[in-house]
């Protein structure tokens, strides 16, 4: 099962995709599913998830969130995640909400990014993204390996040409949130 793990709907103030364009594109592309992820917002999900239904895809519950220090994805939470706290606050109410906590492009120079700080923090998996050059995604890989946690990719779309630029690959079907997390 493919997933892009982080697009960005018109939601984010700063993407133009309309979630039925993002969703056409999914199916294009043969990938079974998308995690929207917009900045500090799941206001796109439910719409998203209904309209998934007329395209044979999966939308998964997700938001990019941004702390004092970096950008978190959370994934399987349907509540409205507080946002510009601490890192570890942030980790905190995700735990707390049962769901899983992905540093985002944590060595991206144009975004907010953990960088060395993410060892510093528990989290569930950390991010290779589409938007990162090679260096920084191989540091993330290594952030990855020496914390033995897994690694997800996401094309960190903004723009209709970069979804599914990076996926994830899943060896069984994903169906909802729970087995998402």
């Amino acid at each position: 099962m493919q997933i892009d793990m982080h697009v960005h709907s018109n939601i984010s103030f700063d993407s133009k995709i309309k979630i039925g364009l993002l969703l056409k594109k999914l199916k294009l592309l043969g990938l079974d599913g998308i995690a929207i992820t917009d900045h500090d917002s799941n206001a796109g999900t439910a719409k998203a998830k209904e309209l998934a239904k007329n395209y044979d895809v999966k939308v998964f519950s997700a938001v990019e969130v941004t702390t004092r220090k970096g950008h978190i994805l959370i994934y399987g939470i349907d509540d409205q995640p507080p946002f510009k706290r601490s890192v570890e606050e942030t980790l905190d109410w995700v735990r707390d909400h049962d769901g899983a906590a992905v540093c985002a492009h944590p060595y991206k120079v144009a975004s907010p990014s953990l960088r060395d700080d993410v060892y510093k923090h528990k989290f569930d998996a950390i991010e290779i993204n589409a938007k990162c050059s090679m260096s920084q995604n191989k540091a993330a890989e290594t952030i990855a390996h020496v914390m033995n946690i897994p690694l997800i990719g996401g094309s960190d779309a903004h723009f209709i040409d970069n979804v599914g630029n990076i996926n994830t690959s899943f060896y069984n079907d994903i169906n909802d949130e729970a087995e998402l997390v």
